[in-house]
């Protein structure tokens, strides 16, 4: 019988290549006389430590799912412990791993969060009906709904480090075959992957109902900083701080793209005689560099159109000086240029 390894396989390429591949599918650890894989466990495992993920993919994933939740809301926390996620997904070395399909980094996904919020919910003593309105009904006792908040998967905003844990079973005949426990049995090492302490998650999640909006963004703050994330919690792991610097970076980001796009949105729905006075015309040097350089050729409403903005922000008196008599000559503007934007203007000027 052949046995489905890959003997022949390049070299695995840890810059680039998606580690989550290469851990689930390509372990080839077996020897020739067993299917065992017992000495080589850590050794296999160890061919994954390292940074994961590609930064410039982190952050276009970040800035799109930023996009996708609009009015929704969002958390940074970072890592005070390190993090499991995934010890049960099949593997050969015993212990699985979640990756995230496509960037192959670490994730925790959105299930798991909204479980634990769920759990804290229920601990800080928030009313049952809220509790199935929020998450959805849970049992099959009760009447089937979806709930009102939806959670997305949480991926690093940068690169984190994947690290080999190991936990030792000191009773393996005790828990595994129901022996007696005792002293005389030996300690199996196991080895498993976690995230090194100090990685940065991003937290989104949307709310049907924006009065709910505050409430969740509690639930979510507490949940992860008292039950934590992920296996092992009992143990120390999956532990969390709030990154509320990195949060208000995002957020000022997200104004800020906000703003462009109300301003592109704005000038879009302008005449382009606007669009290029909204532009040019807030500084008269600049306005009479435009004027220079752009002015001929243009159609006459054009003209009329962009001199009667000029009017609404400079009045005629002042153009006169600045322009015709030279007041704001200096190195970026020579009075004779001065003289031309006025020439060019001019006929499109009130009288008086």
């Amino acid at each position: 019988m052949v046995r489905p390894l890959y003997k022949c396989t390049p070299e695995f390429n840890k810059t680039n290549g998606h580690k989550g591949l290469w851990f689930d599918k390509f372990c080839d650890q077996w020897n020739d006389e067993s299917w065992s894989l017992d000495t080589n466990k850590s050794e296999w495992a160890a061919t994954v430590k390292g940074a994961a993920g590609n930064q410039s993919q982190l952050t276009e994933y970040r800035d799109r799912m930023l996009e996708l939740i609009g009015d929704g809301d969002y958390l940074v926390f970072d890592t005070i412990s390190n993090l499991v996620s995934g010890l049960g997904r099949t593997n050969p070395i015993e212990n699985g791993f979640v990756w995230h399909q496509t960037l192959g980094t670490p994730y925790i996904p959105g299930s798991s969060i909204k479980g634990a919020v769920r759990a804290w919910a229920r601990e800080s003593g928030l009313d049952d009906q809220k509790i199935i309105e929020l998450f959805g009904a849970e049992n099959s006792s009760d009447k089937p709904s979806k709930g009102s908040v939806i959670f997305f998967d949480a991926l690093p905003t940068k690169q984190c480090t994947i690290m080999v844990d190991v936990m030792t079973p000191h009773y393996g005949p005790w828990y595994q075959n129901g022996e007696v426990p005792g002293d005389w049995h030996s300690p199996t090492p196991i080895p498993f992957l976690s995230v090194k302490p100090g990685a940065s998650f991003l937290f989104l999640w949307k709310c049907k109902n924006k009065t709910d909006q505050d409430q969740v963004k509690n639930l979510v703050c507490d949940a992860l900083l008292e039950l934590g994330l992920g296996a092992k919690t009992s143990s120390g792991y999956g532990r969390f701080k709030p990154d509320d610097s990195e949060t208000q970076n995002r957020k000022d980001v997200l104004d800020a793209r906000a703003k462009q796009k109300a301003e592109e949105a704005k000038l879009a729905g302008m005449k382009e005689w606007d669009r290029d006075f909204h532009e040019h015309g807030g500084n008269q040097v600049k306005l009479a560099k435009f004027i220079v350089t752009n002015f001929e050729g243009k159609s006459e409403d054009y003209k009329q159109g962009f001199v009667d903005c000029i009017l609404q922000e400079h009045k005629r008196k002042k153009l006169k000086e600045a322009f015709k008599d030279g007041g704001i000559a200096d190195k970026e503007i020579s009075s004779k240029q001065l003289k031309q934007a006025w020439d060019l203007i001019i006929k499109y000027l009130p009288e008086g």
